[in-house]
């Protein structure tokens, strides 16, 4: 299998330093774990952005989400990961903010006070995803009642 052509997708927020972290931290992590890093503002084509989210989802080897800022369609499109079943790694600077049903789940929290944490955050992004490329199941939240 040609790991380079293995998608990570990434949801979250959109602008400002969002972009920022995904050019110069996600992009470049998720590169070290040797995938290929899209988000949906990547995606250059036309047609039904929800269709290509849940495309892009259905796709990927993994789905990496940062659920700082608390934003709805991060959340949604979470959901959606989650329902299909897909691996996902989750990554957030607020982790009091983090809703009850996913208090379970372990999140990457990164602290930006800390003078190293963009090159800490990568090296854990990397980790994880080198570790959810081994063992893909135990990034997956299990919905065995559904």
């Amino acid at each position: 299998m040609d790991k380079q052509n293995d998608l990570c997708f990434v949801i979250m927020p959109f602008g400002g330093w969002f972009d920022r972290y995904y050019e110069e931290i996600f992009k470049v992590a998720i590169y070290s774990a040797g995938l290929e890093a899209k988000r949906a503002d990547d995606i250059n084509r036309p047609g039904n952005i929800l269709r290509q989210i849940v495309e892009h989802t259905k796709k990927a080897t993994v789905v990496l989400a940062d659920l700082t800022d608390s934003n709805p369609n991060v959340y949604y499109e979470l959901g959606i990961a989650h329902a299909m079943g897909k691996p996902t790694v989750l990554i957030t600077t607020h982790i009091d903010e983090i809703p009850f049903d996913l208090k379970s789940v372990r999140i990457i929290h990164y602290e930006k006070n800390d003078p190293h944490w963009g090159d800490n955050l990568k090296a854990k992004i990397t980790n994880y995803l080198n570790e959810v490329q081994r063992e893909p199941e135990t990034a997956k939240v299990k919905f065995d009642f559904l």
